[in-house]
């Protein structure tokens, strides 16, 4: 005699039961998480990609799917940052400050050029930079003192700093325009 098996119908038994709606607001705060590391993967910022992808792994383990493709996303995170080149030499320094500073991450910028100034305390150039970059996170202090140090290198820096929009929010602070104004002695106008 054969024996008889139930049988169940494909519809029932994959379907997941409806979530609550806590675990809805905490799907969607996951979701929201995962995006937010996406779209870091694709504006190619490696690093801040894989501090989200680390902390929605810590914050959302529950979110299987999610989290296997977040594993993958951070594994691929990992090996990119295995590669990447650390600057160690002033000019590397310098540019990737600039480029950090193109990008407005100031505060990182900030990090790289600082190292420029250590490495060559009388490089303008850095001097210059990481004024901007001060100037941009609104550091008046830090700007006017690296600027100081730029154009007393070389006097021509104050005719840069002039028009860079980098200073231009600190325009009417006092030590700023004391290290604009135009020199008497014959410097470069």
């Amino acid at each position: 005699m054969a024996k008889k098996t139930a049988v169940r119908s494909k519809s029932t038994s994959t379907r997941k039961k409806p979530r609550s709606t806590s675990e809805q607001e905490r799907y969607t705060k996951a979701l929201g998480a995962f995006e937010r590391a996406a779209k870091l993967l694709q504006k190619r910022d490696i690093k801040k990609a894989h501090d989200q992808l680390s902390s929605f792994l810590s914050s959302f383990p529950e979110e299987k799917a999610m989290a296997e493709r977040a594993r993958t996303y951070l594994t691929f995170c990992e090996r990119k940052l295995a590669t990447i080149k650390i600057p160690r030499q002033l000019e590397e320094l310098v540019t990737q400050g600039v480029f950090l500073h193109n990008r407005g991450e100031y505060d990182e910028a900030i990090k790289y050029l600082a190292k420029a100034v250590e490495m060559d305390s009388k490089n303008d150039h850095a001097h210059y930079c990481l004024a901007a970059a001060y100037a941009r996170v609104g550091d008046t202090r830090g700007a006017s003192r690296h600027l100081k140090r730029a154009i007393t290198s070389d006097p021509y820096n104050r005719v840069l700093a002039k028009t860079d929009g980098d200073f231009q929010t600190m325009r009417n602070d006092p030590s700023l325009a004391d290290l604009l104004k135009e020199e008497s002695t014959g410097a470069a106008p």
